[in-house]
Formats: C-alpha cells, sequence, structure tokens
C-alpha cells in the first residue's frame, strides 16, 4: 500500500526494466556492431544541398539504434504479455519459445517468406515483431545504395562475376 499503481509501473518500468534491461544493452550493442559492421551510416555525407554537411549519417545510426531499442521493449512486453496469460511458468516458457522461433521464422531473415506461403497463410508474416525491424534495418541501410555481388556458386560458368545491385532491388 505505499504505492500507488501508475508510480509502481513507471519506476518498475524505466529503473528496473527498460532502461538497464533493455534500452542500455541495445544501445551498447548498436555502439559496437554499427561501426564494426561498417553500415551506411557511418561517414556518408549528404552531397544534394550543396553545402556538404554530414547529417545524413548520423540520422540512418540514429534510426538503427532506435529499431534496436524498440525491437527490445515489445519483444520484452510481448513476451510478458506471454507470462502474464499462461497460469503456469511451463507452459508460458513452451509458449514463449514458440513465438520466438514463429517470429525469427517469418522475420525474413531466411527470405521471402510470404511469397512462399499459400495464399491462405500469408498474413502470417506480419505477425512478426523482428519482420519490421528487419525491413526499417534493411530499408534504412539499403536505399539508396548501390552494392556490388559476386556470384560464388560452385559449378556457375558466370561465377565470380560482379554485379551491381540497388538498394530498390533489395
Amino acid at each position: 500500500g505505499c504505492y500507488d499503481t501508475v508510480p509502481f509501473v513507471l519506476s518498475k518500468l524505466l529503473m528496473a526494466d527498460a532502461l538497464p534491461m533493455r534500452i542500455l544493452p541495445a544501445l551498447l550493442m548498436s555502439a559496437i556492431v554499427y561501426p564494426t559492421v561498417g553500415l551506411a551510416g557511418i561517414g556518408m555525407v549528404d552531397t544534394q544541398d550543396g553545402d556538404g554537411e554530414a547529417w545524413y549519417g548520423p540520422c540512418k545510426a540514429a534510426m538503427f539504434v532506435a529499431s534496436m531499442c524498440l525491437t527490445n521493449l515489445l519483444s520484452a512486453a510481448i513476451f510478458a504479455c506471454i507470462g502474464i496469460l499462461c497460469t503456469s511458468t511451463a507452459v508460458a516458457v513452451l509458449i514463449g519459445v514458440l513465438y520466438a522461433l514463429f517470429t525469427l521464422l517469418f522475420s525474413g531473415f531466411l527470405g521471402k517468406t510470404s511469397a512462399n506461403l499459400p495464399e491462405a497463410f500469408a498474413w502470417l508474416p506480419y505477425l512478426s515483431a523482428l519482420r519490421y525491424n528487419f525491413e526499417l534495418v534493411m530499408s534504412n541501410e539499403l536505399l539508396g545504395e548501390t552494392i556490388t555481388v559476386a556470384k560464388m556458386w560452385p559449378g556457375d560458368p558466370h561465377a565470380g562475376r560482379h554485379q551491381a545491385v540497388t538498394g530498390d532491388m533489395i
């Protein structure tokens, strides 16, 4: 009876869960991964406005960090809801693992899954939380870019040939 509901939820959310366990690890991961992988936001300069100010790169990097933080918060909220709705811990863990497998399978990391599904199940990828993060990161990093892809299929007569691919195609 010491706290009302709103202060309790806000203090638990901000000080015990969201900030130390969701946002700070996502910030740390982004600070390590983004420059290491060499994503598009590092060192990009917008030259279309003529003054050459470097604002394009930091905006892309901030979008990457925001997408990681929001996806982490969304996943934690979904798993918390699963835990609240289930009556036993074992069932909650089972449903949580099944949801994690589902969201990884339909995220788009493995390929365009909606094209491979029957029409009756084409809506399933829209339930994956990671699908939206993956789309945002891919759009953020590749739109307006051109990358060179080398064919590396064994036995292919065109193996080793380089081909330019636009980010819009990807």
